[in-house]
């Protein structure tokens, strides 16, 4: 028999909505690529989400994890999981709440803090996970122009889905950020933002990769 080959074992989420309240919409997997095998361990079925719209209150998106902490995004709050291999499913430790989050997608641990896509606000979230509590937002927008402003997060910008704002990657040193319905690229280190570069329209989950990124262009 041959040996396996050398793939990790991943931890995948679903934001497929159920047709009705208490469906599931949202799942978690964990998948073996080596051994081709996979294990559902959580089923989000959160009655209060609202089933109005394309793309709104749905599923699981993007994950993080934080040394033995687990953070997914579930559109308006953040869940923390705790994973115990020899368990059939993940532990829900706690739910974090925002007013700032609407429709959240990426979330990216960098510099000590989980980092988090707020589309239905066009903005970044900074949560602390060793405080608990959400501490700097940042709202991009952009119209004829990039229009980039601070906020707390327990006072949320006016709503708006001007860039779909849905990626958020680090490369270590800094964040990088587009939308599904901007060409622009962008580099957030510290309080800054500046454009690095240029995307199709409709490019969704960029990430850096040798000096340049790749993406899925959802549209072709």
């Amino acid at each position: 028999m041959s040996t396996p080959p050398h793939l990790p074992v991943v931890l995948c989420s679903s934001v497929v909505r159920g047709a009705r309240r208490h469906d599931a919409h949202g799942e978690l997997w964990v998948v073996d690529l080596a051994l081709q095998e996979r294990r559902r361990v959580w089923v989000h079925d959160d009655p209060t989400i609202q089933f109005e719209g394309r793309g709104g209150d749905r599923g699981l998106r993007g994950m993080a994890i934080h040394g033995e902490r687990i953070f997914v995004a579930a559109s308006r709050a953040i869940l923390e999981f705790a994973y115990d291999p020899s368990a059939p499913r993940l532990r829900l430790v706690r739910t974090y709440r925002s007013p700032s989050l609407l429709h959240a997608h990426e979330v990216v641990m960098h510099k000590g803090l989980l980092w988090i896509t707020s589309t239905g606000y066009d903005s970044i979230i900074a949560f602390h996970p060793g405080q608990g509590r959400f501490v700097w937002g940042l709202c991009v927008r952009e119209r004829q122009t990039l229009e980039v402003s601070e906020f707390d997060p327990a006072s949320p910008p006016p709503p708006g889905n001007t860039i779909h704002l849905n990626q958020l990657a680090t490369d270590g040193t800094a964040l990088t950020l587009s939308g599904a319905r901007s060409t622009r690229w962008l580099r957030l280190d510290g309080e800054h933002v500046d454009q690095i570069g240029e995307v199709p329209l409709g490019t969704h989950n960029i990430s850096p990769v040798r000096g340049g990124w790749i993406g899925n262009d959802t549209a072709r």
